[in-house]
């Protein structure tokens, strides 16, 4: 068996209720969350709510860093 984690971006942070309900409903088992550069203070309280496991997948020039 595997785990299945949902990825989101940092801003993200419509999709509350979605991630709650999927997540009970077992539908994944960890956010993969793509940490968007210059987002933490902005985005850090809304992440911190969940009681859920979290992968963090690194900016990189995608979004701007390193550019």
């Amino acid at each position: 068996m595997f785990n299945l984690g949902l990825k989101l971006g940092s801003k993200d942070t419509q999709y509350t209720d979605d991630i709650l309900s999927y997540y009970d409903e077992g539908v994944f088992q960890y956010i993969e969350l793509f940490a968007i550069s210059d987002t933490y203070r902005e985005t850090i309280s809304y992440w911190k709510q969940f009681k859920i496991p979290f992968g963090i997948h690194a900016p990189h020039s995608a979004t701007g860093l390193n550019s």
